[in-house]
């Protein structure tokens, strides 16, 4: 759907008076200010399906459905219109934070528990949701390089060393930087942009978590010790800190596919706008 389209549909219930495309490596968002009644304006958060998005591996479709599901813990985006190929969020007014600091990462690390037991409890209606498999998220990025750039990313996968997957299944964020945090008054720390969730192992969570982000050892220890305390999910800790080393690698790797089938992107679609 033309964000022309989008833009004057009859959902926002008020006049849009105003459009702002927002940064990000994937493209599609954009800051909607509607116009009510009294003189009250609001903003929200638009997020079309592009092509960039489709072949980094998001799709607005399955975000909508898992932030559907989600609508009941305090530090997700709430849902206000989910069409076939966007999704409309209520802004999340606050700060996004320049620096990890102990506070954020005890804050980050309780939401995470919270997610991850929600998860658990809610077991029934979230198994409908989709799975990350690993291998296949990056056999796909591969697939959106030329055929000439693949072999030497192949050659690399040969030499790593099986992970050590486990039973438990949770909703996990996979893209926490941040640049994903803002907070805020009403809710504190929310967590934004969950294009990349899907259902995966906390193992597998807090590898992406670290791979992504520049965190000291000692801030790395911090984190893992609130995220492990009274967290009945994790029966033994040390096995799962192993579990988690052993994604590393694998992590590293789809995030530099990630940011190559980007770049590739945004190549090709320059060069189409000279044609």
């Amino acid at each position: 759907m033309l964000l022309a389209n989008i833009l004057q549909a009859e959902f926002w219930q008020g006049e849009v008076v105003g459009c702002e495309a927002l940064g990000g490596l994937s493209g599609g968002s954009y800051c909607v200010t509607v116009q009510y009644k009294k003189s009250r304006k609001q903003r929200f958060l638009l997020r079309l399906q592009t092509e960039t998005s489709q072949r980094l591996g998001s799709m607005r479709q399955l975000e909508g459905d898992i932030l559907f599901h989600l609508q009941a813990l305090p530090f997700v985006p709430k849902v206000f219109y989910q069409g076939e190929d966007f999704l409309v969020l209520r802004w999340i007014s606050g700060r996004v934070l320049g620096k990890w600091r102990n506070e954020t990462l005890s804050a980050l690390a309780q939401r995470l528990q919270s997610l991850h037991h929600y998860s658990v409890l809610h077991r029934n209606k979230l198994d409908v949701l989709p799975q990350l498999d690993l291998i296949q998220q990056i056999f796909f990025l591969l697939q959106q390089l030329p055929a000439e750039q693949q072999g030497n990313w192949l050659l690399m996968l040969d030499k790593f060393t099986p992970f050590q997957e486990n039973e438990i299944q949770v909703v996990a964020h996979h893209d926490l930087h941040l640049q994903n945090l803002v907070n805020s008054q009403n809710s504190g720390l929310s967590i934004i942009d969950w294009e990349y969730a899907a259902l995966s192992n906390p193992a597998l969570e807090l590898a992406f978590f670290f791979v992504s982000n520049n965190l000291t050892e000692k801030q790395q220890r911090y984190f893992l010790a609130q995220y492990l305390k009274n967290n009945s999910l994790i029966s033994e800790d040390r096995t799962f800190i192993q579990s988690i080393a052993s994604y590393f690698p694998w992590v590293k790797l789809l995030n530099q596919l990630w940011l190559k089938v980007q770049q590739t992107t945004a190549l090709d679609t320059e060069a189409g706008a000279l044609r």
